[in-house]
């Protein structure tokens, strides 16, 4: 019997509370891998949105999206890679 790897889907959030981190779906770890179980993956939910604190964090968003769009305003370019 052949097991398929069931995709991330690239435009929700996943969070492991092991870990503390929140990546989109294309940064998180692909689901029925080791990371994934060991570290608790999961989507984030409504009730994480709530309970999140805005005012002090900001928004739940992706921490790679996040540190690549950083590194592209510093830079100065458009895809977050190197200007050289």
């Amino acid at each position: 019997m052949a097991t398929t790897t069931q995709q991330n889907d690239p435009h929700r959030l996943y969070h492991s509370p092991v870990t503390g981190e929140f990546n989109c779906g294309e940064h998180a770890p692909h689901r029925k891998t080791d990371t994934w179980w060991r570290d608790r993956w999961r989507k984030v939910t409504a009730r994480d949105h709530v309970g999140w604190p805005v005012d002090e964090l900001g928004p739940i968003a992706c921490e790679v999206c996040k540190s690549i769009a950083k590194r592209a305003a510093e830079n100065g370019t458009t895809d977050g890679g190197d200007p050289r």
